[in-house]
């Protein structure tokens, strides 16, 4: 895993397979043509396995990792006259044998899914630009009466299960049915807005092509357009966002929060991005010092160094484990699987999207860098200011951003001011286009679990104060846009 080996690990890969034809379906089969890495632009992790999270078998999960450890600390005398292989192929034989009866049942029950919409007629396998795109192929292929629940239902109470069918079949799914990808703009503090990898294939959807992956899109906010010239606080350098949430909807500033607040801020995206990172090569990333031709040669400046490698992997993998950690936890409540039962059985494929937004960004203008506005031509107004004092004015602008009361609160006050019925019409079509408030009480009381520490998310909602002007048209000071405040409000 800590192994800068891509092309290595696609180097094992030596039969290709194609299926094809519209009707009777044929498969056809080819020895793999030697091929270099493939970079890939963005990753959407739809399926969370949870194998090796102590979540199927725990006694049979430990005793593979035993096995694993006990085999890597087995030393090939150079003296032997066996061949080296053998011994290789010997451990790896022994592996394998622990792993597959853990892995089987499940790895047989997903590729028979996958296989029988394959063969199936309704779904056309023939790419075309603008109706069967590789995300819209890649929906179709997977079955959302098997997948649809946010995390999988437990069966053993079922009597028509068979016996050989794993319960439960994986951890955490955020598979969402075609219609459910569009753009969203947040009504209230309540409703959900777009997530980071929404954002980004949205971007691809309206015809608009990166050529920065994910990570690197999202990384110049902080070396580009921000023009800190690298991450400002912990964990950015990984997972490159401000976990800061507006709206009152917590007092956790990014810097202040451990890795688990920050990922599970984004929970799709940041499984997502722990995808693309672990298919990432080293030369991918920057390099860890300078180009400096007097101390160093320009092949060791143009990468990262060994160490820098490591803790990059260490830092993801230790992400993973938060992940996990909690969706296990979820997954296990009977309340939760209750609670969020009703994501996959209501007939509106647009509500599906929830499961991939995020929290409501304090990050000053993080929507309008994800649109693309001010991209080309803009950089931030602190650019030219010294690093402390753009931190400074990042900070003020974003927690300016924390403290704001939310559109439902700003219309309130602002239905105040108004005596006609046009205000009164304004609020009851805010209000009737809220979300359940279960929802929110569901993300608060995870959103506590989740603070650790002993610190827990406050839920106080400011009043307005009597120097904010309310008025649309335009963003307010804070950064935001229409899908930050539902049309943008005036400035504090």
């Amino acid at each position: 895993m800590l192994k800068d080996s891509v092309a290595e690990r696609q180097s094992f890969i030596e039969r290709s397979l194609l299926v094809t034809r519209r009707t009777n379906r044929l498969l056809l089969a080819q020895d793999r043509r030697p091929r270099g890495p493939k970079r890939y632009k963005v990753l959407m992790k739809q399926v969370v396995g949870g194998a090796f999270c102590n979540f199927f078998e725990h006694d049979l999960e430990r005793e593979i990792v035993d096995a694993l450890v006990s085999e890597s600390k087995v030393e090939i005398d150079p003296g032997l006259d066996e061949d080296p292989s053998i011994l290789v192929d010997e451990s790896l034989d022994r592996l394998m044998n622990l792993m597959k009866p853990y892995l089987d049942s499940r790895i047989t029950a997903m590729l028979a899914s996958i296989g029988s919409r394959l063969l199936s007629h309704d779904v056309d396998i023939h790419w075309d630009l603008s109706k069967n795109t590789c995300q819209t192929f890649c929906d179709s292929i997977i079955d959302h009466n098997v997948f649809g629940p946010l995390v999988a239902q437990q069966l053993a109470s079922d009597q028509n299960r068979r016996p050989t069918e794993p319960d439960p079949l994986y951890l955490m799914s955020f598979v969402c049915r075609p219609s459910a990808y569009r753009a969203e703009g947040s009504v209230s503090k309540f409703s959900v807005p777009n997530g980071l990898t929404e954002e980004y294939i949205l971007k691809f959807r309206y015809g608009r092509r990166e050529d920065s992956d994910m990570i690197d899109a999202l990384s110049e906010y902080w070396y580009d357009w921000g023009a800190f010239g690298g991450p400002v606080y912990k964990y950015q350098d990984v997972f490159p966002w401000d976990c800061t949430e507006a709206y009152g909807r917590g007092h956790i500033r990014c810097g202040q929060c451990n890795i688990s607040k920050h990922l599970w801020a984004f929970p799709f995206d940041s499984w997502s991005i722990i995808s693309l990172h672990l298919l990432r090569g080293r030369h991918l990333y920057p390099p860890s010092t300078p180009l400096d031709n007097s101390r160093t040669t320009p092949a060791q400046s143009t990468v990262m160094d060994d160490l820098a490698w490591f803790r990059n992997r260490m830092a993801i993998l230790l992400g993973q484990r938060s992940l996990l950690t909690v969706a296990k936890a979820m997954a296990r409540s009977s309340k939760f699987r209750d609670s969020t039962a009703w994501l996959h059985q209501q007939d509106d494929a647009r509500l599906d999207r929830l499961k991939l937004g995020g929290i409501h960004r304090a990050q000053p203008f993080s929507h309008h860098f994800g649109k693309g506005a001010y991209h080309l031509f803009f950089i931030a107004e602190w650019a030219h200011l010294t690093r402390s004092d753009q931190i400074a004015e990042y900070e003020k602008l974003r927690d300016g951003r924390m403290k704001l009361p939310g559109p439902l609160t700003e219309l309130n006050a602002m239905s105040g001011y108004m005596k006609d019925r046009t205000g009164e019409a304004l609020l009851a079509l805010t209000v009737g286009l809220m979300l359940p408030l279960a929802i929110a009480d569901l993300a608060d009381s995870v959103q506590e679990t989740l603070a650790g520490d002993g610190d827990t998310a406050t839920q106080a909602v400011d009043a307005p104060s009597s120097d904010w002007s309310f008025g649309f048209g335009g963003d307010y000071d804070g950064g935001g846009d229409a899908s930050d405040g539902g049309g943008g409000y005036g400035g504090f």
